[in-house]
């Protein structure tokens, strides 16, 4: 099956940009990305307005992304919505996400047993 592509956040006209990210705060599943730009004549909402926004936004779009999730606030600046990332629970960072290649299963050993006469 073919993984959709989607752009990198680019906001070149923005003078500022924000990145809210809701995470499994166990796991540190990324379940939603919401952003936000605004050029030098917009005014940049809130944060109690950003968050309400994303956790909406996330409401309608992403299943599991309820009121559990935690939030994670980036710089929107090249943002890339293609990289596979996580937040580590611990630090409240992004991380990579690295993919191992499938290990070939080991042979089992296959033991006779004695029968009994």
């Amino acid at each position: 099956m073919a993984t959709r592509q989607l752009p990198k956040l680019d906001f070149p006209e923005a003078e500022r940009a924000v990145v809210i990210v809701l995470y499994s705060p166990t796991t540190g599943e990324i379940v939603h990305v919401h952003s936000c730009s605004a050029d030098e004549d917009s005014e940049m909402p809130s944060v109690a307005e950003l968050e309400r926004h994303a956790r909406e936004s996330a409401e309608i779009h992403d299943r599991g992304a309820g009121p559990s999730t935690a939030l994670l606030h980036l710089s929107g600046r090249d943002f890339d919505l293609n990289a596979k990332l996580k937040v580590d629970p611990k630090t409240r960072k992004l991380a990579r996400v690295t993919t191992r290649a499938p290990q070939k299963a080991a042979a089992k050993k296959t033991v006779a047993k004695k029968a009994k006469r």
